[in-house]
Order: structure tokens, then sequence, then C-alpha cells
């Protein structure tokens, strides 16, 4: 992520073993705080099954559908397979756990949100560049413009805020299904 400038190149430089010492730090120091400071430890099992189970779901998922990887078909169909079942897992677990639900609800939304402003902030920077150039370098474009991840981030806690209530009382039943369409998020004028 600091190739890509989200996060800052102290995040690049490896120690001798390949691992980037910023974010092995940061990476130590915030689970051994919520150890120390959480004291109910088997919530925060919940919440790392999610995070492993999820980032696992997502990796095999990322890497079977790559048609740039060499990989042979049987390797693929595996990787693809697995994924369905971790994919599976990581639906149940969000089922059975609402903590679970609530705490990867909120960790999209936060890196939504940053990401958003990484963007926004590199495409000032783009926009400065190109005014200096004359105007004849630095166009960019943005998958995503800041207005489309705010109103992503506004439909993703209202789709948290929901959950939450159906589960405090699941005597309730919800009216409505929820549903994110592209066409909520990106907006007619795509």
């Amino acid at each position: 992520m600091s190739r890509d400038r989200e996060l800052p190149q102290q995040f690049e430089k490896l120690n001798p073993f390949g691992v980037p010492n910023a974010g092995l730090i940061v990476a130590t120091v915030i689970p051994a705080i919520l150890v120390i400071v959480v004291r109910d430890v088997s919530g925060l099992a919940d919440l790392y099954a999610v995070g492993v189970v999820g980032a696992i779901a997502t990796n095999l998922g990322a890497s079977s559908t790559d048609k740039k990887l060499g990989l042979r078909t049987w390797e693929r169909t595996l990787m693809f397979s697995t994924f369905i079942v971790m994919a599976a897992i990581e639906v149940s677990l969000f089922v059975d756990k609402p903590n679970a639900r609530l705490f990867a609800a909120t960790i999209l939304v936060f890196g939504l949100i940053l990401r958003g402003l990484a963007s926004e902030r590199a495409e000032k920077k783009a926009l400065i560049a190109a005014a200096a150039d004359g105007g004849k370098k630095g166009e960019l474009s943005l998958p995503l413009s800041i207005r489309s991840v705010r109103r992503l981030v506004l439909q993703c806690c209202a789709l948290s805020a929901e959950s939450a209530a159906h589960w405090i009382s699941p005597s309730r039943k919800r009216k409505t299904p929820i549903a994110l369409s592209t066409s909520s998020l990106y907006g007619n004028n795509r």
C-alpha cells in the first residue's frame, strides 16, 4: 500500500527478513493493547476468526479468478472450491456472531473512508502536478469519486444499523430486503 502511496513510505522499508518494520510494529502493538484492555478474550477470538477467515477467502477468491496467474486448471478449481467453503464459513460466522459482523462492517467503513481520503489526496496532487506541467500530463481517472465513496459509506452504515436492529430484536421481521446495487453506489450519471 505504501508503493501505491496510500500509506507513508516508512511502511515500505523491509528488515533483513523481508518484513516491513513499521507494519510489523503496528501489527504487534495493536493486538497486544487489545488483549490487555479487553477483558472478554473469547469475544476477541470471534473477531479474529471473522478476520482470518475473511482474509483467506478473499485471497483464495482473488487468486483463483485471476487469469494472469499461471495456475493449472486443477489448481484453479481446487482454490475456487476452497474459496466457496471459506465464504460459506464466513457467512455462518456473520450470522452466528453479531459483534463480529458489526466489527467487520466498521472496519469496512473505516477502510473505505481512508481509501477515499487517500484517493482524494492523490487526485489533488495529480491536479497540482498537471497545473504545474501546463495541463499536459497528470490526468487522473479514479474508479470511485469521493461522492461515491461517501454514498457507499452511508449505505454500509445503514446496512450495519439495520442488521444490528434485526439481531437485537429477532422477533421483528424485516419489511424490506437489504440490497446494494451498483446504480445506487455510482448514481445514474456514471
